[in-house]
Parts: C-alpha cells; sequence; structure tokens
C-alpha cells in the first residue's frame, strides 16, 4: 500500500510517515496544495491523507479535484477540526473516512486498511496465485500450505507481484509501490530484496526475471522433470532392449525360414516353434531390462557425477560463497574444460567482489574525512561566535572543493568501469602535449621541468579519457616529485600494434612493493605516498581503470635514480588506407588543418 500524506507540520507528516513504514506502508509527504498535486499527476497511490488547513491550494480543494478526477483514490481527512459541521462537509467535499486530532497511530492504520479493503472490494481479500497464500490484512504468507515468515519489505514486494496476477512488474515500479519517493532510483534494493524473498519462498523459485524489464509471478512453472541420470538409464535400457528384440527376431526367422546343409531341424509348425521360442525370448528380454536397468543407473551416474560437484558449486556460489572450487581431476573431457572454466569465473568473480568490498570501504573513509571535517568547523564556529569568519569561509571551501574532486574522480572511475563512452581515433601525442600545456603553471611553481617528445600514435578510444589519463599522469609526476628542481619526461611513440605513451619523474626511491600498490585506489597510513600535496587517491586508480577500458595494458616501475616510470601502452588504430583518411582522426593538429 502507498499512501500520500498531504500536512504541513513537517513533524507530524514524517512521525505520521515513519509509523506507516513499520506496518509496511509506504507513504510520500506533501507539505502544501501544490506540492500535492504534483505528487498526485506522477505517482500512483492507494489512499491520500489530507489535512484541511494547508497552504494554497487548500486541503478542501485538494479532495475536490480528487473527486473530480473520477479516479477513484479513497480520501482520509486527518483535521483537528472536530465539530459536527466540519466533518459533515469534509464527507460533502468526498472524504471516505474522517479522523481528528489528536489520534493513535494504530487507529490511523487500522482505517487505512479499511479504506484499502473497501477499495478493493472486487478482488478476494486472500489472493492466491501458483501455490501462493497471501492474505494483505493478517500479512501471511502460505507456499502450498507453509507458512512464510517474511520481512516488511519483502511482503510489500510480494505484494505488488501477486496482484499483477502473473504480469511483469518493472524494478521501478516495485521501488515507488513497495518504497516512497526519498528511495534512491539507482540503489540496489529492489534486487536484493527479491533475491531475499526467493530464498524464504524456497524451491523450485517461482518469482521469475524478466530481463530488461522487471519481475513476475511464474504462474506457468511446470512440475520438475526426470532427471537426466534417469533419462539416460532409460536410453541405455532401451537401447539394450532394442537390439535383444532385434537379435531375437533374426534367430526366430532364421530358425524357421532359413536353410541350414548339414543341420536337420524337426519342426512340425511355425506355432510349435513360436511356442517353444516365446518363453526363452520372454526371459531374455526380461533380463535385458533389468540388466539395461541397473547398468544404465550405474554408468549414467559414474559419467554425470561431475556434472553434481558442478551443480553443488554452483549453488554454494548462489548462497554467496564464492571461495569454493570445484577442481576437478580426471581427464580433459567437457566436464572438465566446463568446471576449470567455472573454477575460472568464480576466482575473477571473488576478486572482483573483493575489489568493490575494498573500495566502498575507503571511499566511505575518505569521503567522511571531509564531511568530519566541516562538521568541526562548524562546531567551533559555533562555540566562538567571535571567530574570524573568513577564515572559516575559506577553510570550508578548501575542505569543500576536495569533497566535490573527490566525488568527481568516483563518477569518473565509475564511468570507466562501466565502459560507456564513444570510441574514435585519438592521437596520443596531442592528448599528451594537451595535459603538459594544462599543467605548465603547476610546474613552474612548483619548480619542475617537462620535456615533451616523441611520435604521432594514435589509437581508439574516448578523447576525453585519455586526455584524463595523461593529465593525471602527468600531475602525479609534478606534484610527486623533488622540492629542488625535479624533472619530468612524456614521451610517447608509434609501435606495430599499440601506442604508447610514456611518464618517467624524479622524486624519492621506490621499493617495488611499494610501486606495485599504486594504483590501488585509496593508499592509506603507510602505503601512502606522503607530499604536500591533498589529492584525493584515485589518480592512478582512474589512469587503470581508463587504461584496462581501453583494452590497454598500465607498468609501473621504480627508477633507479629515484621516482617512477609509468607506461601505457594502447591497441593501435587501424591505418588509415589514404592519406584523405589521415586527416580524420580525431585530436589532429592544428598546423595539419591547412594541408592538402
Amino acid at each position: 500500500m502507498r499512501v500520500l500524506i498531504v500536512e504541513d507540520e513537517p513533524f507530524m507528516a514524517e512521525a505520521i510517515r515513519d509509523g506507516l513504514r513499520l506496518e509496511a506502508i509506504a507513504a510520500d509527504i506533501a507539505g502544501d496544495g501544490e506540492a500535492a498535486l504534483k505528487l498526485l499527476r506522477f505517482n500512483e497511490y492507494d489512499i491520500a491523507v489530507l489535512d484541511r488547513d494547508i497552504p494554497s491550494p487548500s486541503g478542501d480543494e485538494i479532495a475536490r479535484r480528487i473527486v473530480s478526477s473520477g479516479n477513484g483514490l479513497p480520501i482520509l481527512m486527518l483535521t483537528a477540526a472536530d465539530r459536527l459541521d466540519d466533518k459533515a462537509t469534509g464527507f460533502e467535499l468526498g472524504a471516505d473516512d474522517y479522523l481528528t486530532k489528536p489520534f493513535e497511530l494504530r487507529e490511523l492504520v487500522l482505517r487505512l486498511r479499511a479504506l484499502d479493503r473497501r477499495r478493493a472490494h472486487s478482488r478476494p481479500p486472500v489472493r492466491e496465485i501458483a501455490g501462493l497464500r497471501l492474505d494483505p490484512f493478517r500479512r501471511e504468507v502460505y507456499r502450498n500450505g507453509r507458512y512464510v515468515a517474511l520481512t516488511r519489505k519483502q511482503f510489500a514486494v510480494l505484494e505488488v507481484l501477486v496482484a499483477a496476477d502473473g504480469g511483469v512488474v518493472s524494478a521501478e515500479a516495485l521501488l515507488e509501490r513497495a518504497w516512497d519517493e526519498n528511495a534512491d532510483p539507482f540503489t540496489n534494493a529492489v534486487r536484493i530484496t527479491v533475491s531475499a524473498l526467493r530464498k524464504r519462498l524456497g524451491e523450485p523459485q517461482i518469482i521469475a526475471t524478466v530481463p530488461g524489464v522487471g519481475y513476475r509471478i511464474d504462474t506457468h512453472r511446470d512440475s520438475p522433470g526426470l532427471s537426466v541420470r534417469l533419462k539416460l538409464t532409460l536410453s541405455y535400457a532401451g537401447f539394450l532392449m532394442l537390439a535383444g528384440a532385434v537379435l531375437l527376431t533374426v534367430g526366430y526367422f532364421s530358425l524357421s525360414r532359413g536353410v541350414h546343409p548339414g543341420v536337420i531341424f524337426m519342426v512340425q509348425s511355425h506355432a510349435a516353434l513360436l511356442r517353444y521360442f516365446a518363453p526363452i525370448a520372454a526371459v531374455v528380454m526380461a533380463f535385458l531390462l533389468v540388466f539395461g536397468l541397473l547398468g544404465g543407473w550405474f554408468l549414467a551416474g559414474r559419467m554425470l557425477s561431475p556434472l553434481t560437484r558442478i551443480t553443488d558449486a554452483t549453488r554454494l556460489a548462489a548462497d554467496g560463497s564464492l571461495s569454493h572450487r570445484i577442481e576437478l581431476d580426471g581427464a580433459n573431457d567437457e566436464f572438465r574444460q566446463l568446471a576449470d572454466t567455472f573454477d575460472t569465473m568464480l576466482a575473477r568473480l571473488e576478486a572482483h567482489v573483493a575489489e568493490q568490498q575494498r573500495f566502498a570501504a575507503n571511499a566511505s573513509h575518505e569521503l567522511r574525512t571531509p564531511l568530519a571535517i566541516t562538521q568541526t568547523l562548524l562546531d567551533v564556529a559555533h562555540n566562538d561566535p567571535n571567530r574570524d569568519a573568513a577564515e572559516l569561509v575559506d577553510r570550508l571551501r578548501a575542505v569543500n572543493t576536495r569533497a566535490i574532486d573527490l566525488t568527481e574522480a568516483l563518477l569518473l572511475l565509475s564511468r570507466a568501469d562501466q565502459r560507456s563512452f564513444n570510441r574514435e581515433h585519438v592521437d596520443v601525442s596531442l592528448v599528451a602535449e594537451e595535459a603538459t600545456e594544462a599543467l605548465l603553471p603547476l610546474a613552474e611553481k612548483r619548480g619542475v621541468t617537462v620535456e615533451t617528445s616523441g611520435d604521432v600514435a594514435t589509437t581508439i578510444g574516448a578523447h576525453a579519457l585519455l586526455l584524463q589519463l595523461a593529465t593525471n599522469l602527468v600531475h602525479n609526476a609534478i606534484v610527486h616529485n623533488r622540492h629542488d628542481g625535479g624533472s619530468v619526461w612524456v614521451t610517447t611513440s608509434a609501435r606495430p600494434k599499440s601506442a604508447v605513451f610514456a611518464v618517467e619523474n624524479t622524486g624519492d626511491n621506490l621499493t617495488p612493493e611499494v610501486v606495485a600498490k599504486l594504483a590501488e585506489p585509496f593508499q592509506r597510513g603507510t602505503e601512502r605516498i606522503r607530499t604536500d600535496h591533498a589529492g584525493v587517491g584515485l589518480g592512478l586508480a582512474i589512469v587503470k581503470s581508463i587504461t584496462q577500458a581501453h583494452d590497454g595494458t598500465l607498468t609501473l616501475e621504480p627508477r633507479p635514480d629515484g621516482g617512477l616510470r609509468v607506461t601505457v601502452e594502447l591497441p593501435a588504430a587501424p591505418r588509415p588506407s589514404t592519406n584523405t583518411d589521415a586527416f580524420s582522426l580525431a585530436g589532429r593538429r592544428p598546423d595539419d588543418q591547412g594541408e592538402t
């Protein structure tokens, strides 16, 4: 159930909303008439809880418009006006129920459920579908007679799916009906809740996923069929029976009609031969049937035993255990190849999940830092009214800038990981020069010399992302450098199958262990390179992500004299067939534009 609360007192509205959430009732809040009309125009609600005394338009006008719309939305007027005339006016305006303030939250919930049942009088109060029995009033769910305990959100999601009667319900619709308008539209809450709901309902799964569309109750799910082992057993036995029947038939006709020199058969008639031959044939066929079933069952079990191990590993992975491996022994057959491929997939998934969890923890840590600083500065300013306001504003601006830079870096990292960008021809040498020109003032300020050289090298990719890659590398080389006149060398080169971009800088001596972790995001504590530059800890992580998104390789090497050398190798762009095509490259040099 989803309710619209139209109440101009924020504390009252929020208290009602929080109380309804505890009863698995989603609620949105409108603080005035305009907000209420907007929500009613774009959302679908089961009931409107309406305060009459709200800013323009008034609650009475909202009630008139709801009634005139003809959508049958029930109205519960919740107001302090408790006179009989006020109640009469409210009912005349179209209210279905009337509750005066103050009130008990339990009474409000009961009235809302009564209105919901009254509105849905055409459908049975207890809904049944595909073995499910859902009682919205008692909030009980049974599957094939077994009681299923659900959380409030799981029950709300299941209620929407059951009401669809096998129809597809999108994730957005579930988010809208089971949550409220404050829910993040990009959240994974629906997927997580549906996954937990499936486990609660048990096997076989009844909630089907329609890829790219949403979810539905599978009302046409077939009963479990014959197992593969039984099918193989029956096929072995059937083949053996067929072979035996053919042999017996050939033997019978050979005895009855064939000519065998030197062998005398005393056959009085074909009927006598058949009477003699039939019992023997029946015994042989019975033996072949039993032998085929037993032998087939044993052979099928031996053949399918690797598949059982793969199935068990799949179920463990579905339950969240990604550390389990099949490690199937034996010949390199189809089952062995399938198991090895599955183990490789699990290893990659485990690594990605671990990296995601580590990244989320580090990102949370880094985002807390500017927020904590801001909170501290505000607390100090609150306790010390005479503090210099200009200094406080400057510090808050600096902290806020760092938080914005970190957020933008996270978004850029996510964009590169998803590979959601258009590809074009990019001149890597020009990108390197653009990044160097933009950072030249910073280099001069820090007394660092930057040298750029190399050949034209083209690749296929996103110009903006590759420019960000070059900017990050040159920026890191400048800020993580010596203070007594350091140097940065930026070079590009074209190889037969790749375009190479390298940045080398002087600096502190780095161990291979430290260098190996530099591309990981948010290096903290002793693993972070300490400088006077307050970065966000994502520069090389973004470089690594952009490089991988362009199917390239990133190499980090410590210099013998101190400093770092970073090499990015990207796939080379296909060579143009004509000179004219060469000028279609994105990012060509300005001095080439006028040549023919």
